[in-house]
C-alpha cells in the first residue's frame, strides 16, 4: 500500500496545480445583456451597427475617431478611438461587420477600463410587430493578471460590474433614442 501513496500525491498535485494557476492567473469572464426596442430592426441596426458612430447612442462616449492601421498580417484594420466624456480613451479593432446578419464584432486594444483581453458582439434581431432585439455580449479577463493579492479595483467583480454598467447604460440609451420621436 505504500506505493499507492506517491501515486495519489502525484495525482493530487497534477489536479491542484491547474486550479492554483486559474486562481492566480487569467480568469474568463462574460457579460450578456439583451433589450427589446420598439423600432424597426433596420433603423436600430443603422445606429447600433455604425462602428464609427457609438457617440450617437452611448451616453459615456463623447466622440469616435476611425482609423485604418496596418496589421501584422499585412492587412488593413479598422480601428476606432472612443473618447469618453471623462477624458479617457478606449481603442478598439473591428473584427467583423455583417450587414445581412446585423452583427458587429470588435475587440479592445487599449483601455482605461479594469479589463483585459476583451472582445464583444452586438447583434440586432428583427422581432414581430415592429420590435427589435439587441443583444450585447462580451468576453474578457480582469485587469490584474499577476500573482498574489488582487487589487480591489482590478478584480473579477469590478470587471463584471463595469462592463455590466457599460452595456446597461448603452442599451437603455439606444432604446430611448430610437423610441423617442
Amino acid at each position: 500500500m505504500k506505493t499507492g501513496l506517491p501515486i495519489l500525491l502525484a495525482m493530487l498535485t497534477t489536479f491542484a496545480l491547474p486550479l492554483n494557476t486559474v486562481a492566480q492567473g487569467k480568469t474568463s469572464l462574460q457579460v450578456s445583456k439583451t433589450i427589446t426596442i420598439n423600432a424597426d430592426a433596420q433603423k436600430v441596426w443603422a445606429l447600433a451597427g455604425d462602428f464609427g458612430g457609438m457617440q450617437h447612442w452611448h451616453p459615456a462616449i463623447a466622440s469616435t475617431q476611425l482609423e485604418s492601421r496596418s496589421a501584422a498580417n499585412g492587412r488593413t484594420e479598422t480601428v476606432r478611438v472612443l473618447t469618453l466624456k471623462d477624458g479617457g480613451t478606449i481603442t478598439e479593432n473591428l473584427i467583423s461587420l455583417d450587414q445581412g446578419k446585423m452583427r458587429i464584432q470588435y475587440a479592445i486594444i487599449t483601455s482605461v477600463l479594469p479589463i483585459s483581453d476583451y472582445s464583444a458582439t452586438i447583434t440586432v434581431k428583427k422581432l414581430a410587430q415592429g420590435k427589435t432585439e439587441v443583444h450585447w455580449q462580451g468576453h474578457f479577463n480582469r485587469a490584474y493578471q499577476g500573482k498574489g493579492q488582487i487589487p480591489p479595483d482590478q478584480d473579477d467583480a469590478t470587471a463584471i460590474k463595469v462592463i455590466t454598467q457599460v452595456y446597461e447604460s448603452g442599451l437603455a440609451s439606444l432604446k430611448q433614442k430610437l423610441e423617442t420621436p
